[in-house]
């Protein structure tokens, strides 16, 4: 799995900021450094719109990071399911299909001459 992959997996698993806004999470819980070059790593692939750091949040040293992800951030991981099932379809369904077609096909008009 990618690096970018497993960043996505933990920012899902993190809670929303809010009810209303279910594409912002909280990361403050797994992050208490830097990880500023991953988060621009899922911003450049779309997946993240945006994220803050807030150093010292409520005069304690712990820092508050919010991501804000995209929609396509968001059903990554379905759309990837969507897209590999439609893999195997063609690449493995489809062949079989044909294969039998072409066997019926070839034993009917064997059958006929």
């Amino acid at each position: 799995m990618k690096n970018y992959q497993s960043m996505l997996k933990l920012i899902l698993a993190c809670p929303q900021t809010s009810e209303a806004n279910p594409l912002e999470r909280d990361l403050s819980k797994y992050f208490d450094h830097n990880y500023t070059y991953w988060l621009n790593d899922l911003k450049g692939q779309k997946l993240v719109s945006g994220f803050t750091k807030l150093a010292n949040y409520e005069g304690t040293s712990k820092n508050l990071w919010i991501v804000r992800l995209t929609d396509e951030g968001l059903h990554y991981f379905d759309k990837r399911k969507e897209d590999n099932r439609r893999f195997w379809f063609r690449s493995f369904l489809i062949p079989i299909a044909v294969s039998f077609i072409t066997t019926l096909l070839t034993n009917a008009v064997a059958h006929l001459f």
